[in-house]
């Protein structure tokens, strides 16, 4: 899954904490054609509750069951590329309130 981030915004994406059975992977990819390693904004990230500031071009690891999101595009100078893949052929996440505590499950089939 790939997103295109051309504005900050205070809607996170993804918005709720989720765990997978899977590993994955979050990619911020910076634009800037004078440094490619800039990420020309700020991300916030949340992995296993605790908040994580991103301001480089970067990738996260997340190994399965690790509790992550909410990721807030605080500010955007230049558009950012954001991905999240994994070595699944379905993709099945599952939000969480508290840590261990299922609300629903969603899968996607990847073609």
């Amino acid at each position: 899954m790939g997103t295109w981030w051309y504005k900050a915004s205070d809607e996170p994406h993804p918005d709720k904490a989720h765990v997978h059975d899977f590993d994955e992977y979050l990619g911020f990819i910076g634009t800037n054609p004078n440094d490619p390693l800039d990420l020309s904004g700020e991300i916030e990230l949340y992995l296993g509750g605790e908040k994580h500031i991103i301001t480089k071009t970067c990738m996260v690891f997340c190994p399965a069951g690790l509790e992550h999101c909410p990721v807030y595009f605080r500010r955007v100078d230049y558009p950012i590329w954001f991905l999240a893949t994994g070595p699944k052929k379905k993709y099945e996440i599952e939000f969480t309130e508290k840590k261990g505590s299922s609300v629903n499950k969603r899968e996607r089939g990847l073609r």
